[in-house]
């Protein structure tokens, strides 16, 4: 099934929905990945859900992306399973995934058959009445929408990569099977005894994307400044992709060296290339007021964001060294070092 924006497609052929539980005991719904999102159904019998045909679940990611697949019927034939014994859940395309997955930008349907060079504009009608012009509407949509299918797929199709497309939810999705066809092996399954702890401080100190503001409810002007494609520029220059395809990495305590780094260093070092190799490590510090990344609820809504700003925290934390010698050039004073540890890769995987 091809669809732009699956779920609201979907969605309005159904007869009925109810919320998805996840299974039929309570520990099923409690590990189900699609539990608080919505079951469609299509087919009835006398009035009530018809449990020999399957239903549709669906667990909304973000605008962009959606966990789908069909539920399992109470009677299920031996040719419905999938070449591997399980149940087979349908191939669910959603062009609108799709799409951002090979562009990492979100599109309309419109936006989207622009990117991919085919050719569709539009029509411009008023909803709520069937009409000729609305007809012709909907059936322009079902053509771009079948162009555009084949238009991603052909881009699909050049990437070397054993992915599935309806299984590609983002840029990631794609970045992870490039590195299993380029042998790249996860850690732990390359090496066994790394640290689990270490890991676990790794995880705590990666923060993504952050914001900051330095002046508040002033009106200043402005200068927008983004960084295009920050991961891959930051991994090139700071050398990481050595620990990547590295046979193992090795983590050594550079707790004094750390120290003295952060006693001479500036501005200026910060932008001599041969300040970058040593700067993969784990720093453990006891903020007091430095200005750090933190995730943190800001506002009144319920998500979280991750924001640059004055820390306290009487519990050590986990940080990045560079992190830490930013709040070391913004504050003027270095962040109190409880430890630090030094990664250090050797040799290279096979193959």
């Amino acid at each position: 099934m091809v669809c732009f924006n699956l779920p609201f497609d979907l969605s309005r052929l159904a007869t009925s929905w109810t919320e998805t539980r996840g299974g039929r005991t309570r520990r099923q719904r409690q590990g189900s990945s699609f539990a608080g999102g919505f079951t469609l159904r299509y087919f009835e019998h006398d009035g009530r859900p018809n449990r020999y045909r399957p239903e549709l679940q669906i667990k909304t990611i973000d605008s962009k992306r959606a966990l789908k697949r069909w539920n399992v019927p109470h009677k299920l034939e031996d040719q419905d399973r999938d070449v591997d014994g399980l149940p087979f859940r349908g191939h669910l395309l959603d062009l609108r995934t799709a799409a951002f997955a090979l562009t990492d930008k979100g599109h309309t349907l419109e936006s989207a058959c622009a990117a991919f060079d085919v050719p569709y504009v539009k029509r411009n009608v008023e909803h709520g009445e069937i009409t000729p012009e609305h007809i012709d509407y909907c059936r322009e949509d079902v053509a771009g929408t079948a162009k555009l299918y084949e238009a991603i797929a052909a881009e699909y199709r050049r990437r070397p990569i054993d992915l599935q497309i309806t299984k590609a939810y983002s840029p990631a999705s794609i970045g992870k099977a490039y590195l299993r066809a380029m042998g790249v092996k996860p850690r732990l399954q390359l090496q066994p005894d790394f640290p689990r702890d270490v890991l676990g401080w790794a995880m705590c100190a990666y923060h993504g994307g952050r914001a900051e503001c330095r002046i508040r409810r002033v009106q200043v002007p402005v200068a927008y400044l983004d960084f295009l494609s920050m991961y891959p520029t930051v991994t090139a220059l700071i050398g990481l992709w050595r620990f990547v395809t590295a046979r193992r990495i090795e983590v050594k305590g550079t707790t004094d060296e750390v120290r003295a780094l952060l006693e001479r260093v500036g501005v200026e070092d910060c932008l001599n290339p041969a300040t970058w190799k040593p700067l993969p490590a784990l720093v453990q510090i006891r903020p007091r007021g430095d200005v750090l990344p933190v995730r943190a609820r800001y506002g009144t809504e319920r998500s979280w964001g991750i924001g640059s700003n004055p820390l306290h925290s009487d519990e050590p934390l986990w940080y990045a060294l560079p992190d830490v010698i930013a709040s070391q050039l913004i504050t003027g004073r270095p962040p109190e070092i409880i430890r630090a540890l030094k990664l250090v890769s050797v040799g290279q995987q096979r193959d």
